[in-house]
Parts: structure tokens; sequence; C-alpha cells
């Protein structure tokens, strides 16, 4: 089973290791927790890699751990996920803007370019 090992907080946009939640609070604040998940369909707690909600589940053993809502969008984390690498990739880092040196880079490198053709 693949796990979900980092989850992002919508609370205060901070990104957190499962392990850590899970085993800073005792087993009742953790089933309240998992009440509270349940309950708010926009999601406390998402997954850091798509970016969709989570809930705390358990094994028969006792075992907790965070997976995706029934019937939730694919996720490269997911067993059952039928995205191919570039539609992973293209999750991965969406969102990340460009810095301004990769904007500087692109400008200098299509310079080069007109330059070249240009001169042909």
């Amino acid at each position: 089973m693949a796990t979900i090992d980092i989850v992002f907080s919508t609370k205060n946009l901070q990104t957190y290791s499962s392990t850590d939640i899970l085993s800073k609070y005792d087993e009742k604040t953790l089933f309240q927790l998992r009440t509270d998940l349940k309950k708010d369909k926009k999601g406390v707690l998402l997954c850091a890699t798509c970016m969709q909600p989570l809930f705390i589940a358990g094994t028969l053993q006792g075992d907790m751990y965070f997976r995706h809502t029934k019937d939730s969008d694919d996720c490269p984390i997911k067993t059952t996920c039928k995205l191919n690498p570039e539609e992973i990739q293209a999750m991965k880092y969406n969102g990340q803007k460009e810095g301004a040196r990769h904007k500087n880079n692109k400008l200098l490198l299509a310079s080069i370019c007109t330059s070249i053709s240009n001169s042909l």
C-alpha cells in the first residue's frame, strides 16, 4: 500500500510529515480529527502531491494512516493511479511559478536564437 508521507494544512498553509501528526496525538484526539476530516468536505488536510482532501483511516491492528477520500481523482500516490509520467510531472509542478532568473534566462535564449536566425 502506498502511503501519504506529507500532508498540507489549509489552516496555516504548512506541510507536515504524516508520521509527525499521527504520532503527536493520543487515540482520542486522532479519532476526533478523523471525524472532523470526514465532515469537512473541502478538506483541512490535503495530500501535498495532488491537493485533494484526506482523512484518517486505520487497520485492524490499530495503525492509523492518511488516505484519499473515496472516488477522489487520480494521484501518483494512489495504487489505482492511471496517470502517465507526463501527467504526474505536470501535477507535481503545478502552481510553481517562474522565478526572475528563469525569466531572464528565457529572454536571453530568445535573444540568442533571434540573433542566430537573423545572421543566417
